[in-house]
């Protein structure tokens, strides 16, 4: 991964390695993410300290909204949403966070 060149990003990225939002990437964060714990509970405590978010899981399955969603505190005004899950309404799914962000209903 040192050959890929990086640069710095036009949004911050949430690391759930370091569970801290970055600007820029550390030379060996590539190899720190695949070979250190997720650390998903305290990332997601950090971000709520500073306000609700709306947490989207992009993975295949689905599986860290359902371990986001346990790890919310109470009362929270953040929402968690899986885009893609193995049971075919991605495009729903992605229209409904559209959705969600603009404001008006798109169709699929």
């Amino acid at each position: 991964m040192h050959s890929v060149p990086r640069g710095r990003g036009h949004l911050p990225l949430v690391c759930c390695e370091q569970a801290a939002v970055l600007t820029d990437l550390p030379d060996d964060f590539f190899w720190r993410a695949v070979r250190r714990p997720i650390r998903l509970r305290d990332t997601i405590a950090q971000l709520e300290s500073q306000g609700p978010y709306r947490y989207i899981d992009v993975g295949p399955s689905g599986t860290m909204a359902t371990f986001a969603k346990y790890a919310l505190p109470a009362g929270t005004a953040s929402t968690v949403h899986p885009a893609l899950t193995p049971y075919g309404q991605d495009l729903k799914n992605m229209a409904a966070l559209r959705a969600a962000f603009t404001g008006s209903a798109v169709s699929t």
